[in-house]
């Protein structure tokens, strides 16, 4: 039975918690072999098989964008009567750039830093979101880029992609 997090103290999350770990472990690892532990403690791990895509990322958006309760639903829409962030923002697709946001927030919650300052900081938050951004936005990855955020809004908004090709199916079949 492992510790829980403590809350003022985030020395001990990231990969040195067993909870965070393992949430943070590519999907393909079994982070219970301690060598794969170790190995992502270190950091000497080049895997980026399913980069951006898990199902904690996946809950963080929705509580984000959807809002607290949307994450619990399968549907993924909220029981609240007030406008999610998604609705006032005029949202209906995940972009690269608030995936990249999410996958920032969720990183620093999950870590062990204390802070994101600028000054004698081993990380800087601000660089990993504009380097997701950048990477998604790369011409040469356009293909990838796309792949994931079709997967990104079957996960979010699968209701409207199903909507949209029903849409395209009945246009293409009127138009023969």
């Amino acid at each position: 039975m492992s510790k829980g997090l403590d809350e003022r103290n985030k020395a001990n999350r990231g990969f040195n918690h067993p909870l965070t770990g393992r949430l943070l472990c590519p999907a393909k690892l079994d982070y219970m072999d301690l060598s794969i532990q170790q190995q992502l403690k270190s950091g000497d791990n080049d895997e980026i098989q399913g980069l951006l895509r898990s199902e904690l990322l996946v809950q963080a958006y929705k509580c984000i964008f959807l809002g607290p309760s949307a994450w619990v639903r399968k549907d993924g829409k909220s029981k609240t009567t007030r406008a999610s962030k998604a609705v006032l923002c005029e949202m209906d697709r995940v972009t690269t750039r608030s995936l990249a946001y999410v996958a920032v927030l969720t990183y620093f919650a999950m870590s062990s830093s204390e802070n994101n300052q600028k000054s004698g900081a081993t990380f800087e938050l601000s660089a990993m979101y504009w380097q997701i951004v950048n990477m998604l936005e790369d011409d040469d990855l356009k293909e990838e880029a796309d792949a994931l955020l079709l997967w990104w809004n079957q996960q979010i908004h699968p209701s409207k992609l199903a909507r949209e090709a029903a849409s395209t199916t009945c246009s293409i079949q009127s138009s023969s």
